[in-house]
């Protein structure tokens, strides 16, 4: 079974950096396991977050659901309903 077909919630750690693109809310990414080229997993929340977001990187943990996969980006998308820093 690949990531994005996983109907329950999901919760994930990770080392993530904000991704400056104000489109989707707000988004996070991180490297996700040890293939080569690297796979990654996009977190994004909707509207902006209610206190700052640390610079660089930072490890979070994400609670949501997984809601697909970009073959272009090599990216597993998900959609987080809490985040904590």
């Amino acid at each position: 079974m690949t990531l994005s077909r996983i109907g329950e919630f999901v919760s994930v750690k990770g080392v993530f950096s904000r991704v400056p693109d104000g489109s989707e809310g707000f988004v996070l990414r991180a490297e996700y396991g040890a293939e080569r080229p690297p796979v990654y997993m996009r977190v994004v929340a909707p509207g902006d977050a209610r206190r700052s977001i640390p610079a660089g990187t930072f490890t979070a943990r994400c609670l949501g659901k997984m809601t697909g996969w970009r073959e272009d980006t090599r990216e597993v998308t998900l959609e987080a309903i809490a985040i904590f820093w």
